[in-house]
């Protein structure tokens, strides 16, 4: 079953994410939450992208550069320290390697974003075939809401910065994205926080680089294909405890050029 082609979003079968909602995992023609539990984590998420196929999220990209934004709310079940806490992208097979000089490139992108970046990629003939760039997520999320009661989700929501329930310095000085990206850049700033159990935290995941409905990736002006590098495996939403290995959450994004990767693998 295909319902929104050309895109597939469900959650990892890899990684015990259950399903609460009674509603499809998510509603690509009209992004309507999607109910969630983890052993870490209970909540909502939603994904948009910049498509005439999302006429309701249109209000959203006017204006704005980006070409999709996952949006994640709702409550950690325990306390999970920021440092311990990671976002990014894991693949259990080998990927195909861009070239030595786009990984450069890439990898130095990635880090000016994400200085504490930690990746690899598995060199042909390893037994190991994981590949992995993972970076803490209160590092790397380029909007981060904390608050009191539940924050609602609409398919043009615009989530402003606001850390200030965290304490500390964050209480003292409000910060903004930027800020915030900055100060936890540091690993002392990150190993003095931690996501509690009592605030809702709202995380959203956008960016430009990678544009969903056309399933490529731009880089150095130019755009790649994504399935001659993925080689049959999915872009990943997750948030993972690195200590425990378990997932806050954790959906798979697929589109229908990669069942011609499939088909053709040796």
């Amino acid at each position: 079953m295909w319902p929104d082609r050309p895109l597939l979003v469900r959650e990892s079968v890899l990684h015990g994410t259950t399903r609460t909602s009674e509603k499809p995992p998510i509603s690509l023609a009209s992004p309507l939450p999607f109910d969630f539990t983890t052993s870490l984590f209970q909540g909502q998420m939603f994904l948009r992208y910049n498509s005439d196929r999302q006429p309701a999220s249109a209000p959203y990209f006017q204006g704005k550069k980006r070409l999709q934004s996952v949006v994640i709310t709702g409550r950690f079940k325990r306390e999970v320290p920021f440092a311990d806490l990671l976002t990014g992208q894991e693949f259990c097979h080998n990927i195909k390697s861009p070239g030595a000089i786009l990984s450069k490139a890439l990898l130095g992108a990635i880090k000016v974003l994400a200085p504490l970046l930690n990746c690899r990629i598995a060199p042909p003939g390893d037994p190991d075939h994981s590949s992995y760039f993972v970076s803490p997520l209160a590092q790397t999320v380029q909007k981060l809401r904390v608050s009191e009661e539940p924050f609602p989700l609409s398919a043009a929501v615009d989530v402003e910065e606001d850390t200030r329930l965290l304490g500390g310095k964050l209480a003292d000085k409000p910060m903004d994205d930027k800020e915030r990206r900055k100060f936890f850049a540091s690993k002392s700033n990150l190993a003095a926080y931690s996501f509690g159990t009592e605030l809702y935290c709202t995380f959203d995941f956008y960016n430009d680089k990678i544009d969903f409905e056309s399933w490529e990736f731009a880089l150095l002006g130019k755009k790649f294909a994504l399935e001659r590098y993925l080689l049959g495996q999915p872009v990943r939403v997750l948030a993972r405890a690195g200590e425990s290995a378990e997932y806050a959450w954790n959906f798979e994004v697929w589109h229908e050029k990669q069942t011609h990767t499939l088909a053709t693998a040796d």
